[in-house]
């Protein structure tokens, strides 16, 4: 780009902003590339809310804080639901334990008193 174009740009943005002009949300822009070719280029501006005028970004960014905040929410529940059923399976396997060692004590011949008060406890309770 040489200097004059550029200077030229430069006081044409100058102007708009000096004259109040509100900027849209996106402008198309004739640049030059190197070789002096022209090319149109999509360049995105921040949007100026103007008083009494809607942004439609306000919706847009409610609803992306909602999205988030669901998103918060679902993982935590998740997280719950995941230490809830591995407290389970430790619960589990502690029990499981607890009856291999009974099989390996029947297999020897003995009777483990811990499963005779087990069985008492339950012979009352029917």
């Amino acid at each position: 780009m040489s200097s004059s174009e550029a200077s030229s740009e430069e006081e044409s943005s100058k102007k708009s902003d000096e004259e109040g002009a509100t900027p849209t949300s996106s402008v198309i822009r004739e640049q030059k590339d190197d070789e002096g070719q022209g090319r149109s280029a999509f360049v995105s501006r921040k949007t100026h809310r103007v008083k009494g005028q809607p942004a439609k970004l306000d919706g847009t960014r409610r609803s992306a804080k909602d999205c988030r905040g669901r998103r918060k929410l679902r993982y935590q529940y998740l997280e719950d639901m995941v230490t809830h059923r591995e407290r389970a399976i430790q619960s589990l396997r502690r029990e499981l334990e607890t009856y291999k060692q009974y099989c390996a004590e029947l297999d020897e011949g003995r009777v483990p008193e811990s499963l005779l008060s087990l069985l008492a406890m339950q012979n009352e309770t029917s």
